[in-house]
C-alpha cells in the first residue's frame, strides 16, 4: 500500500508540473505575441510622429545647424590674456580647484573669455557646465538654447589649450548667442596650456575640421578631472543660481526664464533643489526643444530616460512615470517633492542649485564613474529637499548610449580607476558621516525613505499608474489601505459572537445530542512530576524509560504510580468532546454563512460569470458595499482565529496554523492594497465551501453519528477535489497566468499575487494526497485508531492513550499520520 501512495504522490506532482510547465510556454508565446504586437504600435507612432520630429540623414553633431555659413571678421565674445593668437598671463591670475585648494594637483586660469554685453538683463542662472578640448564646441548648441549666461571649465593639458582655442575661437566669429558665454581653463601642475602650432583654416562655422584633432589628454593617457572641472564653472558663475551640467546635454526651451518664474512666485529655502530630468535620443533625431516633441519621440521608441541601457538606476527619476504620462504643461513647473532615497538611492540627479550646495568630490576621476555619489550623499545627510520640475529637460546628444564590447586593455583601465572611485567614495563617507552626525530627523527620515520605498508605485501598481489615479472619493470607491485597521475591532466582536453562540446555543445543542461535558480526574499535585511534565523533552516527545526510572528514584514511587500521573496529566489538559463540538459549530456556522453571502453578492456580478472582467480597465475598480463587507468580515474572522488560538484547545500544529492564518490575513491585504478584489473575492468564495462539509463531519463523529459523518466526509472529499484541485487552478490560477497578461501590464506586486497562488494550489495538491490516502486507508484498510483530525485542528487523540481499535471509515488518521496537516 505504501507504495502505491508513493506512485500516486509522484504523479500528482508530475501532473503539477506538466501544468505549471505548460503555463509557462504559453506565457513566453503570448508575451512574445505582445512584443510583435507591441513592435507594430510603436512603428505607427513612429510614422505618425514624424510630421513633428525632423529626422535628418547624418547623425547630429555641434554646429550641423551652421554647415556651409562661414566666420564673419567679428567676434561676438571679448578675449583676455592675449588670445586667441597667444596666450600670456601672470602667474597671479592662477588659482587652485575650488575643494582641495593649494594641494590640488590642477590649476585654473579663470575668464579667459567673457561676454561683450551686459548680462545682468538675463535670467539669473548660470548653465554651468564642462568639457575636454575635443569637446568644447558643444557650447554654440547651449549658447543657442539656454537664455541665461553660461559658465564653461575645458580641460586644456598642454597644446590642448590650441585645439580649444581654435573652436572657441570659431564659435564666437559664427554663433551671435557666444556673448553670454564665460570660459575657463583647467590644467595639470605639470602641463600648462600651451597654443602651439596650430593650423589656422578657415572652414565653415560647423567646424568639423577641428572638432577631429588628437588631444594630447588621450595621447598621454591623462584621467579627466571632471569634478575640478564642474566646480571651477560652477563658482566663477556670477549668478546665486546655478545648474551644473555636461556638455553633451541640451536644455529645453525656455527652461531658464521658466524656472525664474518659479523662484520669484514663491522663494525656495536653502536645503531645496530642482532636478531636470535627463533624457536621451537616437543620433540621427534632432533634440527636441519641448516636453510635446520629447513625448512622441519617446512614444515612438526614439527617446528614452539617460542611461537607460547602461545604468539603469543612475537617472531613473522618482515620478518617472507620472512625467510621461502627463501631457506638455506649456511651462516649466514642479511635478513631486521626494528625496533621493531607495529605490533611487543610487541616483545622481543634475539640478539647479546654488552656489551654497556641496562641492563635487575632486579627487573623483571621470573615468572611475558615480563622480556625483559623494555629492549626493552629503546632501542626504543635510536633508535636502529634491524638486522634480515638469514641462522642463536635458536630452543628451548624439545617440542613445549602450553597452559595446571594449578590449582587454581598456577594461582593465576602467577597472582600476573605478575601484578608485570606490575608495574614494568610502573615505569621503566615513569623512561626511563624522561631521554631520545623524539626529533624530534623519532617523524620522529613513523611516520615511522605507515607507516610501514599501509603498512605491513602480510595485504595486501597473505602469503609467499612480496612487493618485486610483484614490477613492464620492465618485469611485476605490480599495482603501487604511480600511484595513477595520477587521481588528471587527476580529473582537466576532470572539463576543462566538462565546455567546457556544455558551448559549452551541453547548445545549451539543447536549441534547448527547455529548456529555465530561471532566478528567485531576492528578495530585507534585512539584518534581509537574517541572518533568511541563519540560519539553517529557511533554513533547515519548517518555524513555530512563526517564520513569530516575523519576521513580527521585520520588520513591513505583514505574507504574509515575507513569499513572503521567497519563492523568496528559488527559487533564484535554478538551471535553463538548467544547470541541463547540469549537467546530462555530466555524462551520462561520464557513457557511461566508460561502452563502459569498455566493448571493457574486451572483449578479460580472467577473463571476467571465472572469476577464477581474481584469478589464484594471486598475480602475470600484468596491461594492457588499464586497467590502465581503473582505472585511473575511479578514476578522481569520484575525479572530489568530487570537483565539491562544485560549482554545493546544493544537499539535498550534504555530504552523498560527502562521496560516497570518500568511492569510497577509495575502488579503495584497491583493486589497493592490485593488485585486475581483481576483481575491473568487478565490475566497472557491476556499469557503469545502470547509463546511470539513467541520460537519467533524460535528457528527462528536455527536456519534458515524454514518452521517461518513457521508459527508465524501461529499467534504468530491468538493475539495472540484474546489481545490479543479477550479482553482483550471479557472483562477490559468486565468491570473494566461490570460491577465494579455489584458494587463504586468508589475511586480501581481508577479508576487500570482506566485502566492500558485504555492497555495501546490500545497492543495499534498493535502489532496493526504485526503486520498486516508479515504483510501479508511474504506480498504480496516483497522484504525485514533480520532477524526481535520485541516484546522490537530487535536490530541482522545483514544490514543488506550489504543482502542475502531472500524469505521470516519476514523481516517492512524497514529502514524497524527503529525500531518490536511489543509
Amino acid at each position: 500500500m505504501r507504495c502505491s501512495s508513493r506512485k500516486f504522490l509522484i504523479w500528482i506532482i508530475l501532473m503539477f508540473l506538466f501544468v505549471l510547465i505548460s503555463h509557462l510556454l504559453i506565457s513566453r508565446e503570448l508575451y512574445l505575441s505582445i512584443l510583435t504586437i507591441t513592435d507594430i504600435l510603436i512603428s505607427k507612432s513612429h510614422l505618425n510622429s514624424q510630421q513633428n520630429i525632423q529626422i535628418g540623414a547624418p547623425a547630429f553633431s555641434a554646429g550641423m545647424y551652421m554647415a556651409g555659413l562661414h566666420p564673419g571678421n567679428r567676434s561676438f565674445c571679448k578675449w583676455y590674456h592675449d588670445l586667441p593668437n597667444a596666450l600670456s598671463y601672470p602667474a597671479s591670475k592662477v588659482t587652485w580647484s575650488p575643494e582641495i585648494g593649494e594641494k590640488s594637483p590642477y590649476r585654473v586660469l579663470p575668464f579667459v573669455l567673457r561676454g561683450t554685453e551686459e548680462r545682468n538683463k538675463l535670467p539669473q542662472v548660470t548653465f554651468c557646465t564642462h568639457a575636454t578640448a575635443d569637446q568644447v564646441y558643444g557650447i554654440v548648441e547651449l549658447a543657442r538654447r539656454w537664455e541665461g549666461p553660461l559658465s564653461l571649465a575645458v580641460f586644456t593639458p598642454g597644446l590642448d589649450a590650441g585645439i580649444a582655442v581654435a573652436l572657441l575661437d570659431r564659435a564666437c566669429r559664427c554663433e551671435p548667442e557666444m556673448y553670454k558665454v564665460s570660459i575657463h581653463l583647467v590644467f595639470p601642475v605639470d602641463h600648462p596650456p600651451a597654443l602651439g602650432q596650430i593650423i589656422q583654416v578657415e572652414g565653415d562655422c560647423s567646424a568639423s575640421d577641428l572638432q577631429k584633432r588628437e588631444t594630447e589628454r588621450k595621447q598621454k593617457g591623462m584621467i579627466y578631472p571632471i569634478n575640478v572641472a564642474r566646480n571651477v564653472a560652477r563658482i566663477q558663475a556670477n549668478t546665486t543660481r546655478v545648474l551644473v551640467t555636461d556638455i553633451e546635454l541640451l536644455p529645453s526651451q525656455k527652461l531658464a526664464s521658466g524656472f525664474m518664474k518659479i523662484v520669484r512666485e514663491k522663494p525656495p529655502k536653502n536645503d531645496v533643489i530642482f532636478v531636470v530630468p535627463i533624457f536621451e535620443i537616437e543620433s540621427k533625431v534632432l533634440p527636441p526643444s519641448t516636453k510635446k516633441e520629447l513625448l512622441l519621440a519617446t512614444k515612438a521608441g526614439l527617446a528614452v530616460y539617460f542611461h537607460r541601457f547602461l545604468c539603469s538606476h543612475c537617472q531613473k527619476f522618482p515620478g518617472l512615470t507620472r512625467w510621461l504620462i502627463r501631457p506638455d504643461p506649456g511651462k516649466v513647473k514642479p511635478l513631486i517633492i521626494t528625496r533621493r532615497e531607495y529605490p533611487h538611492h543610487r541616483w545622481e540627479p543634475v539640478f539647479i542649485g546654488t552656489q551654497n550646495d556641496p562641492f563635487y568630490a575632486e579627487e573623483m576621476s571621470w573615468e572611475g564613474r558615480q563622480d556625483k555619489m559623494s555629492q549626493m550623499f552629503e546632501m542626504c545627510l543635510l536633508n535636502y529637499r529634491l524638486i522634480i520640475l515638469d514641462g522642463a529637460f536635458l536630452v543628451h546628444t548624439p545617440g542613445i548610449k549602450r553597452k559595446i564590447k571594449i578590449d582587454a586593455k581598456k577594461q582593465a583601465f576602467l577597472k582600476s580607476h573605478e575601484k578608485k572611485n570606490a575608495q574614494i567614495y568610502q573615505r569621503i563617507i566615513k569623512r561626511l558621516s563624522k561631521r554631520y552626525p545623524i539626529n533624530p530627523i534623519i532617523t524620522m527620515d529613513i523611516l520615511k525613505n522605507v515607507s516610501s520605498a514599501f509603498w512605491s508605485t513602480d510595485v504595486w501598481l501597473p505602469p503609467n499608474i499612480t496612487w493618485d489615479d486610483i484614490k477613492p472619493n464620492s465618485e469611485n470607491k476605490y480599495t482603501n489601505f487604511q480600511h484595513l485597521i477595520y477587521p481588528l475591532p471587527m476580529a473582537l466582536f466576532l470572539l463576543i459572537i462566538r462565546y455567546a453562540l457556544e455558551r448559549y446555543c452551541f453547548a445545549p445543542i451539543g447536549k441534547s445530542l448527547g455529548i456529555k461535558n465530561t471532566r478528567t480526574k485531576k492528578a495530585t499535585p507534585n512539584e518534581i512530576l509537574e517541572k518533568a511534565y511541563t519540560s519539553k523533552k517529557i511533554k513533547h516527545k515519548q517518555v524513555l524509560e530512563t526517564d520513569i526510572l530516575a523519576l521513580a528514584k527521585q520520588l520513591d514511587w513505583s514505574e507504574r504510580q509515575v507513569e499513572r500521573w503521567l497519563r492523568l496529566r496528559r488527559t487533564q489538559d484535554k478538551p471535553s468532546t463538548l467544547t470541541k463540538f463547540c469549537e467546530n459549530s462555530w466555524r462551520c456556522l462561520y464557513y457557511t454563512y461566508s460561502f452563502i453571502y459569498g455566493l448571493i453578492i457574486l451572483w449578479d456580478k460580472l467577473w463571476l460569470w467571465d472572469i476577464n472582467y477581474c481584469y478589464y480597465n484594471y486598475p480602475y475598480h470600484p468596491v461594492s458595499d457588499d464586497v467590502w463587507w465581503y473582505y472585511m468580515i473575511s479578514m476578522a474572522f481569520y484575525w479572530s482565529l489568530s487570537f483565539s488560538q491562544f485560549f482554545d484547545v493546544k493544537r499539535k500544529d498550534f504555530w504552523q496554523m498560527f502562521i496560516h492564518h497570518i500568511a492569510t490575513i497577509i495575502l488579503m491585504c495584497f491583493s486589497w492594497i493592490g485593488n485585486l478584489t475581483r481576483i481575491g473575492s473568487l478565490v475566497l468564495l472557491v476556499h469557503d465551501c469545502a470547509d463546511i462539509f470539513l467541520e460537519a463531519a467533524k460535528m457528527a463523529k462528536y455527536a456519534n453519528y458515524q454514518k452521517l459523518c461518513d457521508c459527508i466526509f465524501v461529499i467534504f472529499t468530491i468538493l475539495w477535489i472540484i474546489t481545490r484541485i479543479g477550479l482553482f487552478p483550471f479557472w483562477i490560477i490559468y486565468s491570473t497566468s494566461i490570460k491577465a497578461p494579455q489584458i494587463v501590464p504586468m508589475f511586480p506586486a501581481y508577479y508576487i499575487f500570482n506566485f502566492l497562488l500558485i504555492l497555495l494550489l501546490l500545497l492543495h495538491m499534498i493535502w489532496t494526497y493526504l485526503i486520498l490516502k486516508i479515504a483510501y486507508n479508511a474504506f480498504y484498510a480496516g483497522q484504525m485508531e485514533g480520532d477524526i483530525r481535520s485541516s484546522s485542528s490537530e487535536d490530541i487523540s482522545d483514544t490514543s492513550l488506550d489504543s482502542t481499535p475502531l472500524n469505521n471509515s470516519t476514523n481516517y488518521i492512524t497514529k502514524q499520520n497524527s503529525r500531518q496537516k490536511i489543509h
